[in-house]
């Protein structure tokens, strides 16, 4: 069996490719992944929890968020 390895993607190899994406992928360290849509549920649970945080949070320096901002996550696996 013949199998084409690929090399890994890097994140800015990945950033750039996924702005040009209709759908929505996070990157795994080495390739895209699709990530799945969201429900109504979770939906109207996030919504609440930023309606919450905002109060909460209003005049610090720190704010809540959505799903849609991509970050960078520091992962360590002990």
């Amino acid at each position: 069996m013949s199998t084409a390895l690929r090399r890994p993607m890097t994140l800015e190899q990945f950033l750039d490719w996924d702005e040009r994406q209709e759908l929505r992928y996070e990157f795994d360290g080495h390739q895209p992944v699709a990530k799945t849509g969201g429900t109504f549920a979770h939906a109207a649970i996030q919504r609440n929890l930023l309606f919450s945080l905002t109060g909460r949070l209003r005049g610090r320096p720190c704010q809540p968020v959505g799903s849609e901002l991509k970050i960078e996550v520091a992962c360590r696996i002990r």
